[in-house]
């Protein structure tokens, strides 16, 4: 009878102890609820009071609790593109921290996920010419001109030319001819898909050895389609330079 006794209280104890153990878990992971009202109320203040400004074309979500950063957030989106966001960050010693400039103002993420949505699209176009493809915007989305910034606000698009188109491929020499030519073939390829970057950067690997070729940076449409990409590399060349004034052509040897 003893020992039953003492085993009872063993399990009693023991489930006692996991219903803890589960609870404290689970407060954790909610964060404390109790203080949630408290912790909203502090975030509106500091929306009201930094951010009136945009309050008409914003749309708040709920307070999220970080278990990882203990920390809480509430994101704000952008009416037209809920993909413009930024969040504002309750963290535990109670200071308020924004990410505002960085992800509303210039759009870096917003920005970051367009370009990958770009660059699955181009990498599919250039997959026979190039053996890698990477997208970047050219500026932030507060550097953008009006017209560019509400065009990619409503639908973005690789129709609108505020990226840069940066891949790698290689050559069985490194004239200027042939970096040229193969040029014209990847512009061609691109603008019939109706892709508009601003700029190529274009990374030439010599075919024969891996380590050695030249990387051509700031070079736009307008010059490949006019043919004088290759009277520029070959004046780069002649006079041992390694930027063209008049075209902001780059040029880096690889070695």
């Amino acid at each position: 009878m003893r020992k039953q006794m003492v085993l009872m209280w063993q399990m009693a104890i023991f489930f006692l102890f996991t219903f803890v153990s589960f609870g404290i878990i689970i407060l954790h992971e909610k964060g404390n609820i109790i203080l949630y009202p408290k912790i909203e109320k502090e975030l509106h203040h500091y929306f009201e009071k930094h951010y009136q400004t945009i309050q008409n074309e914003v749309i708040e979500g709920k307070l999220v609790y970080s278990f990882q950063e203990k920390s809480y957030s509430l994101l704000y989106q952008n009416q037209k593109n809920h993909d413009l966001s930024f969040e504002l960050i309750y963290h535990k010693n109670k200071k308020i921290t924004s990410t505002y400039q960085k992800d509303y103002v210039e759009g870096n993420q917003f920005l970051k996920k367009t370009t990958m949505q770009i660059q699955k699209e181009i990498e599919k176009i250039l997959q026979e010419n190039v053996s890698k493809v990477n997208i970047e915007s050219t500026m932030t989305l507060d550097k953008m001109k009006s017209k560019t910034k509400k065009q990619l606000l409503k639908q973005p698009s690789k129709k609108i030319a505020f990226y840069e188109v940066q891949f790698t491929t290689t050559l069985l020499n490194l004239s200027a001819h042939e970096m040229q030519e193969k040029l014209k073939k990847i512009d061609a390829l691109l603008e019939e898909n109706e892709c508009n970057p601003l700029y190529y950067q274009g990374k030439f690997v010599l075919q024969s050895d891996g380590t050695r070729g030249l990387i051509l940076r700031n070079i736009t449409r307008d010059i490949i389609q006019k043919g004088e990409l290759e009277t520029i590399l070959n004046q780069l060349y002649q006079e041992e330079k390694t930027k063209d004034t008049n075209s902001g052509i780059e040029m880096e040897e690889i070695v």
